[in-house]
């Protein structure tokens, strides 16, 4: 779904310090998005994007704002930064260790990749349910931790749309205090840019959403139907 045309193999790193090329779009991974909800016949939905994920779901209700019911977003940028701005967020010294490890390529190498991304991603103040962990990447087995080629051009894709300052839906604003991929800035600076947003900073949590905070995250998701507009 999210393969298109063909892009130098670069590392992810290097993706957001280079030129951006055209093979794709921003805007074509937010049509993605709509695309999905097409095909299961829903006219709007309430967008929860994670991390890539929250900047796809701002972009999407800057572009598409009368799909979107209302917005969360965590452990993301801006949805409207590129290159060296998106760089003031993130923190390098994890991205140099994400890009160091290296596994066979084979389906167990796969796993144990996965297995290392989310130890290193984890949250500080919850300890590391390896077990869980280990059983959820399994099921979902790829090589996407692996290939740098189809990060660098989801990281590398570049917006051409409005700001997000632009964004009408009611927003919530989730990070973790102890993301150690993501740095909090981020998420303060999208919650003062985005009109009416609300800002929580969990404490303890990581670039990842640990079991013990699901009830507070649902709770805070579900306050955002009382700021929708009738």
């Amino acid at each position: 779904m999210f393969g298109c045309g063909t892009a130098a193999a670069r590392s992810p790193i290097a993706a957001l310090f280079g030129r951006r090329g055209a093979a794709y779009t921003a805007e074509e991974m937010t049509d993605d998005a709509i695309a999905v909800l097409d095909a299961l016949g829903w006219e709007s939905a309430h967008l929860f994007g994670v991390s890539l994920g929250g900047a796809i779901a701002q972009r999407i209700a800057i572009r598409h704002p009368g799909r979107v019911r209302t917005l969360t977003t965590m452990s993301a940028v801006p949805g409207d930064a590129a290159g060296l701005e998106t760089i003031r967020y993130v923190r390098l010294s994890t991205l140099v260790k994400l890009s160091r490890l290296k596994f066979p390529d084979t389906v167990e190498g796969d796993i144990e990749s996965g297995v290392a991304v989310a130890r290193l991603i984890s949250s500080p103040g919850y300890p590391f349910d390896e077990r869980s962990s280990r059983e959820a990447i399994t099921r979902i087995a790829d090589a996407g931790v692996r290939d740098a080629r189809s990060q660098s051009r989801q990281i590398g894709a570049q917006w051409h749309g409005p700001p997000i300052s632009m964004i009408k839906a009611p927003t919530l604003v989730l990070h973790g205090e102890g993301d150690p991929l993501i740095r909090p800035s981020a998420a303060r600076r999208i919650a003062v840019r985005v009109p009416g947003a609300r800002l929580r900073i969990l404490p303890g949590v990581g670039h990842e959403l640990p079991e013990p905070v699901w009830d507070t995250i649902v709770g805070e998701v579900l306050g955002l139907r009382s700021c929708r507009p009738s």
